[in-house]
């Protein structure tokens, strides 16, 4: 092989998702079409409220956008 391949087991690893709080995720798309994956979370009390976080290139997180 050309490279080394990683420990095996289990790695913590931050993916910008420090701004979701009380949710559960739902679905990964392009919600406003910018080329970069979005999520959609629902309220994990109401499990009615869909809220959508866009991801922001700038500082590599997830921010709040609206909720549904």
């Amino acid at each position: 092989m050309f490279w080394d391949e990683p420990p095996e087991g289990l790695f913590e690893v931050d993916v910008g998702f420090q701004n979701l709080k009380n949710q559960h995720l739902m679905v990964f798309a392009d919600i406003n079409a910018d080329k970069y994956t979005d999520v959609v979370t629902i309220d994990a009390e109401s499990q009615q409220t869909l809220s959508i976080y866009l991801f922001n290139k700038h500082d590599l997180t997830f921010n709040f956008w609206r909720q549904i």
